[in-house]
């Protein structure tokens, strides 16, 4: 494979593999996305679901899971989690621009906005046109 779209967390996991593997940012840049934690509007168990959110966003967790998963970290604090692990590849991931994004990527990462619904359908009947639906 010369070019893909790739998750850079799966980059990562195929790096173990092969280190001849790399993920790159074009120059023209690329999108930095996260999925989200929500809550239903009207769920039952609101106290509950902030909880585990809360506990998700501890540094200590939030390390921990991106040392499993290797994605992108939300949490800035685990950096220095990681950083100080006692196990060497560990604490390499808090310099690692695939779950830490450094300054020479973020300048060529944009967030998109939200879709409204009117362009979520109409990107919907687009796609679906593409795609023989």
């Amino acid at each position: 494979v010369l070019a893909c779209q790739a998750y850079s967390g799966d980059v990562i996991q195929l790096q173990a593999d092969d280190p001849d593997i790399r993920f790159v940012v074009p120059e023209e840049g690329a999108e930095l996305w996260a999925e989200s934690l929500m809550i239903p509007n009207l769920a039952r168990h609101k106290a509950n679901a902030e909880k585990l959110i809360d506990y998700y966003y501890e540094p200590e967790v939030a390390a921990e899971l991106a040392a499993w998963v290797n994605y992108v970290c939300p949490v800035p604090a685990a950096r220095d989690v990681l950083a100080s692990s006692k196990d060497k590849d560990t604490a390499a991931l808090a310099e690692d621009p695939l779950i830490f994004p450094d300054a020479t990527m973020r300048r060529r990462l944009a967030i998109a906005r939200d879709i409204t619904s009117t362009e979520r359908t109409e990107f919907a009947k687009r796609w679906n046109a593409i795609a023989g639906l």
